[in-house]
């Protein structure tokens, strides 16, 4: 009996435990609750007689405004977003009185009818005028889209009700202007009033588990280096795990680090602060990154049999090796721990649930530490660690400089790595350290340095999520290859200076001036002359005063065929087309009883020029349109539209939608046109049920209306994407690799040029503004990469009508090119720390093979862009790295045997690290050549030849 007592109670333990582990956590629970107020709030303005006649008629669009709004960001970004938001209401909203001002100059007063032809064409341009402008920015600037859709309302509304209104009334765009700031009003009193939650302290908490993340990879990968016996095949890690593992946080952390910099900061810590900690942590990466290479490296080794021969020595030297390598990595895992102990302390404390229950008083009660945090691991407590390790590395360089191996080159990646690594982590440490005892014990306020113009415009850019295309250097009229954006060849130079950081001018160069006979072997001749790079193949550089103006012209008309202006001027065309019975004396009258304005105003929220992407809108928005009717006459009947029960019921059904929302991106926009058709639709309802006459049905017939408005729009916006057809995330996917594929040769031809320039000094003379530079490259690499997973999403939602897509070879062709842009960043980072010595032994290697390994490597990366941009095959005879590869490594180990003396050069595992990284690279170069290859297929001569035999 006690058995099946025990039983019972262990079962009911289990059960209480799925029970909990199903509640989501409290920050989650604070969320969600937080936009459902909000969201109550909005509705209870439209429920009042009071509050819904000081808004006018068009109270409906408050609870519209204040869901998209989601007030439950940090404070400082939401009062970013409403100042974006209501400086774009109040645009629209002047255009809209400016055009029905002009509109009404036009109709002429001895005519009774206000619907005139000349004051309704009017009216139609100015609305055509402002669509066109909104969707041109929004394609432009995705991040700005939400900003965009309030002016879209106002002007879908004023400027078609003003075309049967006589006279100029300023208080019909007011009327559709007031409810956008009330909304404006209520989403960001709640964000203040309700739990605020400050950037600062959000930045923090992304930095606090970037720094766990770090430690816990590092201490991972170094114990499972160390360890004698090789993890298990289904335990080891790949590329990919290795990228996923460091790359996730590091984006997120730099797009914190920017919401930081564009708004009022409240915190010990200023915006300068906050940027160079990110940059200490960003310099954490790259040799973290070579850790994990190099337990890949040793697997690897260990696979193709280069330890074989390979004996366990336990000598004095390989003793005294072990010890330092224990006691650095425990060092930098204590003082890695401290760091992230120190931003805690920056940060305010989380709310406890008490705090949370107990609001408004949200201070009472709070997350409070359990002790005092005694530290024991400083910035200069690390010093004798990584000198320890330093001298104990040289000691075992010169006991084994005579077996030189893949294996021997892998362990000295293995150190170069675990001391950088340890030096970025007494950096970070000295850094936050200096800024504990520095900065104010009390947070203060710390507004944005820059002006306005810098301040409004959008800080992260990701236009794969609405289809933005790449620049080309050409335009659509003239190619399909290039088929992308309005960037010209001035755009095109613009952003290769600010992304690649490349002059378009070629002056010599001091290096040039002392080597005139030697860069001979390194720069080709045609490089050397100033004209601009990169250069027209059809025309040169306009000189005259006619060639400079048929210049500017081409220059527009590539803007008038450019893929923003064409999505723009085909969304204003239909646009108006929709609202044509708004300008027609015999169709003003239903149309605007009917609100037929919601039709276009949903072409104009859904149009989306990626076809992926409009897809998956048009498939959720219908679902979710048709759940959120569904929704609302259910409420609606069983309250038998009171307004007290539409309020309760409010608060019941929004929260899993709103829970959906934060915690699931796929199903985002279902919950929002779910939330946004039964908001609609019950306000709607709502105040034609006030009106009187027949109450049968009012809900049902307010149902179908919207959603008949909404299917319409939908249909509309369908129909308009076909003309001209949609972009296709699988060809820009294409594109986009095939631009990567340039960019990195473009960086390969830095780090190769950086190293040739300074062969002959005594030391690398890389300057801080070109590493930073540098940096902003790699950092461009990585969110194009980013892009590229989600245009690779994006094909799953593009049905393949001619032919399935290659799905498989193109996420190995992704995974590749991300493991090619790690080890070129880590190749760049191991050549800066390496000394004129080793580069001249580099240089001499690559020399006596005449340059052949690195141009073979650039031209198959220029051939591989360019074979994907014009779809083409490969041809038939392809120069392949694979065998200079291995010649190359042989003689790069072959001159460390030659110079032993050099082996006691503190540099000379950067060297080793430098050597191996590039293996690999080539390694995955051949990989990625091989899955164009399945793309594109190589040309056959045989069978040509067959058939003319």
């Amino acid at each position: 009996m006690s058995d099946a007592s025990k039983l019972s109670n262990k079962k009911s333990d289990n059960f209480m435990i799925n029970i909990k582990s199903k509640i989501p956590p409290l920050p989650q629970i604070r969320t969600t609750l937080k936009a459902t107020i909000a969201t109550l709030i909005s509705l209870i303005f439209v429920l009042n007689n009071n509050t819904r006649a000081s808004i006018g008629t068009a109270s409906t669009l408050v609870t519209l405004g204040t869901l998209l709004y989601f007030p439950v960001k940090p404070i400082g970004t939401h009062i970013k977003i409403a100042i974006q938001g209501v400086l774009s209401a109040s645009i629209g909203a002047s255009w809209c009185l400016l055009g029905n001002y002009v509109a009404n100059l036009a109709r002429n007063p001895a005519i009774a009818n206000p619907i005139q032809p000349a004051s309704s064409a009017v009216s139609a341009v100015f609305c055509t005028v402002l669509v066109f402008v909104i969707a041109y920015v929004r394609t432009k600037y995705p991040q700005i889209y939400f900003a965009t859709i309030f002016a879209g309302m106002i002007g879908s509304f004023a400027l078609t009700v003003n075309a049967s209104t006589p006279g100029f009334q300023t208080s019909i765009t007011l009327n559709f202007f007031k409810p956008l700031l009330f909304a404006s009003a209520i989403s960001l009193l709640v964000n203040v009033l309700i739990w605020p939650e400050d950037s600062a302290t959000h930045y923090f908490q992304v930095l606090d588990q970037t720094l766990q993340n770090y430690c816990s990879f590092y201490q991972e990968t170094t114990k499972a280096f160390k360890a004698d016996q090789l993890l298990d095949i289904k335990k080891r890690p790949s590329f990919s795990q290795l990228r996923a593992k460091l790359q996730g946080a590091l984006i997120k952390l730099v797009d914190s680090q920017h919401d930081a910099e564009f708004i009022v900061f409240y915190s010990r810590l200023s915006q300068s602060d906050i940027r160079n900690v990110t940059q200490k942590v960003k310099e954490m990466r790259t040799p973290l990154h070579g850790i994990g290479v190099s337990l890949l490296c040793k697997h690897e080794t260990a696979l193709t049999g280069d330890e074989k021969g390979q004996t366990q020595r336990n000598t004095p030297v390989d003793m005294e090796l072990e010890r330092a390598t224990d006691d650095l990595i425990q060092a930098s895992i204590t003082a890695l721990k401290e760091c992230s102990l120190r931003v805690d302390t920056f940060k305010e404390r989380p709310r406890s649930l008490k705090s949370t229950i107990l609001w408004p008083f949200p201070r009472l009660f709070v997350s409070k530490p359990t002790h005092t945090i005694e530290y024991t691991m400083s910035s200069e407590n690390m010093e004798p660690f990584i000198s320890a390790f330093e001298n104990a590395t040289q000691k075992w360089r010169l006991e084994n400089n005579s077996k030189q191996n893949m294996t021997q080159q892998v362990a000295y990646l293995f150190q170069f790595n675990l001391l950088g690594f340890a030096n970025s982590i007494q950096s970070i440490a000295s850094l936050i350290e200096k800024l504990d005892l520095t900065r104010p014990q009390k947070r203060k306020f710390w507004f944005p340095k820059m002006s306005l113009r810098s301040w409004l415009k959008p800080s992260v850019s990701n236009k794969a999520q609405l289809g933005g295309q790449i620049n080309s250097r050409i335009s659509i009229a003239e190619s399909s290859l290039y088929g992308g954006s309005s960037t010209d060849d001035n755009d095109f130079r613009k952003e290769q200076d600010s992304e690649l950081g490349l002059t378009h001018g070629m002056p010599q160069s001091k290096f040039e001036q002392e080597n005139g006979q030697e860069e001979d072997a390194y720069v080709c001749a045609m490089n050397r002359i100033s004209r601009p790079c990169p250069r027209d193949p059809d025309v040169d550089a306009p000189v005259t005063v006619t060639e400079r103006f048929f210049s500017q012209l081409s220059k527009f008309f590539d803007w008038i065929y450019s893929m923003e202006t064409i999505f723009a001027a085909k969304t204003a065309a239909g646009f108006i087309i929709l609202s044509i019975p708004a300008y027609l004396p015999q169709s003003v009258g239903w149309f605007t009883s009917w609100g037929g304005q919601w039709v276009a105003n949903t072409l104009l929220m859904w149009m989306i020029p990626m076809a992926g992407m409009f897809n998956f809108t048009l498939a959720f928005g219908l679902l979710g349109t048709l759940c959120g009717g569904v929704l609302s006459i259910i409420v609606f009947e069983i309250v038998r539209g009171n307004p007290y029960g539409l309020a309760v019921l409010t608060c019941v059904v929004m929260p899993p939608f709103h829970y959906i929302f934060f915690t699931n991106p796929a199903y985002s926009f279902f919950s929002v046109m779910t939330q946004y058709a039964y908001l609609m639709i019950i306000t709607t309802g709502y105040q034609t049920s006030l009106l009187g006459g027949d109450q049968t049905n009012v809900i049902e017939i307010a149902a179908g209306k919207r959603m008949m408005y909404i299917v319409l729009g939908i249909v509309g916006s369908f129909l308009i994407n076909l003309i001209p057809r949609p972009v296709t995330g699988r060809v820009e996917l294409r594109k986009r690799i095939a631009r990567t594929f340039y960019d990195m040769s473009v960086v390969y031809g830095i780090i190769f040029s950086d190293i040739v320039s300074d062969h002959n000094n005594g030391s690398s003379s890389t300057t801080s503004n070109q590493i930073k530079a540098f940096r902003q490259l790699t950092v461009h690499l990585q969110r194009q990469l980013k892009d590229e997973q989600t245009y690779l999403k994006l094909s799953k939602l593009e049905p393949p009508l001619k032919g399935k897509f290659p799905f498989a070879t193109y996420q190995t062709l992704i995974e590749k090119l991300n493991n090619m842009a790690d080890l070129l960043e880590g190749m760049a980072y191991t050549s800066r720390f390496m000394d004129g010595s080793w580069r001249s032994r580099l240089i001499q290697v690559l020399d006596e093979e005449k340059l052949d390994y690195v141009a073979c490597l650039l031209t198959i990366m220029r051939q591989l862009s360019a074979t994907l941009l014009a779809k083409v095959p490969l041809p038939p005879y392809l120069i392949s790295p694979d065998d200079l590869k291995e010649k190359l490594s042989q003689k790069l180990c072959a001159v460390i045997a030659t110079h032993p003396e050099q082996v006691q050069n503190d540099t000379y595992p950067s060297y080793c690290a430098y050597s191996v990284a590039s293996y690999i690279f080539t390694q995955e170069l051949n990989e990625a050549a091989a899955c164009v290859e399945k793309l594109l297929g190589v040309e056959n001569p045989q069978v040509w030849l067959s058939m003319h035999a």
